[in-house]
């Protein structure tokens, strides 16, 4: 996550990564994690996998529709400065 920049603190961003945790592991409690629907049986994490993808989608066209601000850049990571 921290390689590609992805910032959880946006509601966007954990709002799709907590579909898709509560619908992967939340599918386990079932018989061989597989959520039943309608007469099928799907695997909860594949299930998961369409659910967050299509959130995403969901959003995607929601902001097309209305618009959405860009986000402002994160402020810079401060380090300690090493003495040898």
């Amino acid at each position: 996550m921290m390689s590609e920049k992805v910032d959880l603190f946006d509601p966007r961003q954990l709002a799709i990564t907590s579909v898709v945790l509560v619908v992967g592991i939340g599918g386990d409690i079932f018989e061989g994690g597989n959520l039943p629907f309608f007469n099928w049986e799907l695997p909860a994490i594949a299930s998961a996998a369409v659910a967050g993808i299509l959130l995403n989608l969901l959003f995607l066209i929601l902001d097309n529709l209305i618009g959405r601000p860009e986000p402002a850049p994160p402020p810079p990571i401060k380090t300690a400065d090493v003495v040898d």
